[in-house]
């Protein structure tokens, strides 16, 4: 959150101490909230991310292109390969899905497909599909969101910075869904620009399901986005979050007060 950067930022402008700042971007774009005077360098999760943040003044030396940050596990873990397509319906934690049933009606009926819907902590939504659809397994919150990813041949789910990069790593395509905040309308056009998926606007039941059901038959295509994805975790790997908090803090003393700062202030 800029929040958090904003405040060590003060908190440096007041006691003068040396801990470096590295302020960490999740959202696919630069707006001023996350620039702060004291920050000794940004970790961004695109090129076209450090270019913005170079035409609001900030040095290009001071900008890294990291990726945004997602559990191990999500690197870790290998996709399967599934002799049926099996397709990640998500909404967030809060589980912002369509709330009608004729939608999952007509993905249930027209897509060849195994399918899991997880509806987060909507436990209205989650009561009102479980066991409703044949070809949907609806589940509510989940702790272990990287097992489905790596399984699934892509995810529907609207575009958040960190579900990008958590589908990104797991090399599962995106179908950004009715991107609306401005936020995700960024992170839409990245998926569509690096071609590692595709944003969608819900309009027809019938139609909006047999659209999804073209794609996920489009083996081609599937396999051109998670070909994107693997050629976009090799340039991620060649600057990681490690190497730079290393590189920031080869130089400082931990000894005393300084060791006791460093892990205080540790978001």
């Amino acid at each position: 959150m800029p929040y958090a950067s904003k405040a060590v930022s003060y908190y440096k402008a007041l006691s003068g101490s040396p801990i470096p700042l590295i302020t960490c971007v999740t959202d696919i774009t630069a707006h001023s909230e996350w620039i702060n005077d004291h920050t000794n360098a940004y970790a961004v999760g695109s090129e076209e991310v450090r270019q913005l943040l170079v035409r609001k003044g900030i040095p290009k030396e001071q900008i890294y292109v990291t990726g945004i940050p997602v559990r191990q596990k999500f690197k870790n873990g290998e996709s399967e390969r599934n002799s049926r397509p099996k397709i990640l319906l998500m909404g967030g934690g809060l589980g912002l899905l369509p709330k009608r049933l004729d939608f999952y009606q007509h993905l249930s009926e027209k897509i060849p497909a195994d399918m899991t819907l997880i509806t987060g902590k909507n436990e209205k939504l989650y009561h009102k599909l479980h066991g409703r659809f044949k070809n949907i397994h609806v589940l509510g919150y989940v702790k272990n969101i990287d097992a489905y990813f790596l399984r699934s041949d892509l995810v529907i789910t609207k575009p958040g910075g960190i579900t990008t990069f958590e589908a990104i790593y797991s090399e599962t395509p995106i179908l950004a869904l009715n991107p609306t905040m401005r936020q995700e309308k960024y992170n839409a056009e990245f998926i569509t620009k690096h071609e590692i998926g595709k944003t969608f606007i819900l309009e027809n039941d019938a139609r909006d399901a047999e659209h999804i059901a073209a794609l996920i038959c489009n083996n081609t295509q599937i396999e051109h986005y998670k070909q994107r994805m693997r050629q976009m975790k090799k340039n991620y790997a060649a600057c990681t979050m490690t190497d730079l908090v290393s590189e920031l803090t080869t130089a400082l003393p931990l000894g005393g007060t300084l060791h006791d700062e460093i892990f205080s202030f540790n978001f």
